[in-house]
């Protein structure tokens, strides 16, 4: 996740089980990985919907979600958002001091909760069978999509406007067949990359241009 210009804080999964934290701090890497705790059951998702701010977002080893954040002096301890998932989270901040989750539920439909500011919502689901873990992404202020694979490995969608709210159901996003999760990122306002591991094992890039609101 990028914070600021120059900026890049990564977080894995240690062989602890732990997670571990590292930065670019615009002219050398950490001299040290920094352990954050935690007991992961896969990887961590990253999100910062401001300056010197991170939210990070877990698979507990009890399958629940947890979430820890940096407040800008300090990394605050680890919370139970609760829920039962069996795939990696996907956390984004759409707008400031707000925060949405996503996970593929044990029923393999996909589930969202969100931070208002003041609290946490409840869990809600939002449908589809997916094959994975979903990743979500936001390309302009308050405007989330979220991309998940369907049991047919085909990348489907759905979008939130602040206008209008989620769409009614997921977008045929029939982008071809895939092997893995996704990944999204937006590298400006109106666009969206999407990386997917394909049949033949590369790396492949799906450009959504045009996004409006």
């Amino acid at each position: 996740a990028a914070w600021g210009a120059n900026r890049l804080d990564v977080f894995v999964r240690g062989t602890d089980g732990q997670l571990w934290h590292n930065w670019w701090n615009g002219t050398s890497w950490g001299t040290n990985w920094e352990p954050l705790g935690g007991q992961l059951s896969g990887g961590p998702d990253v999100t910062a919907w401001g300056p010197n701010r991170l939210d990070v977002v877990v698979r507990g080893t009890d399958n629940q979600l947890w979430h820890k954040w940096w407040d800008g002096s300090a990394w605050r301890g680890w919370e139970s958002l609760g829920g039962a998932t069996n795939a990696d989270p996907s956390v984004v901040g759409s707008s400031v001091n707000h925060l949405e989750v996503f996970v593929r539920g044990t029923d393999n439909q996909l589930w969202h909760k969100w931070w208002s500011g003041t609290s946490w919502s409840g869990w809600y689901p939002m449908g589809g069978a997916l094959a994975g873990g979903p990743d979500a992404s936001s390309w302009g202020s308050g405007v989330e999509d979220v991309f998940v694979r369907g049991t047919d490995n085909h990348i489907w969608r759905r979008s939130y406007n602040p206008g209008t709210g989620w769409d009614a159901g997921f977008s045929g996003a029939d982008f071809g067949n895939w092997s893995s999760d996704p990944g999204a990122a937006s590298p400006q306002p109106g666009t969206i990359d999407i990386f997917e591991r394909g049949l033949d094992a590369a790396l492949w890039r799906i450009a959504l241009t045009g996004q409006s609101s």
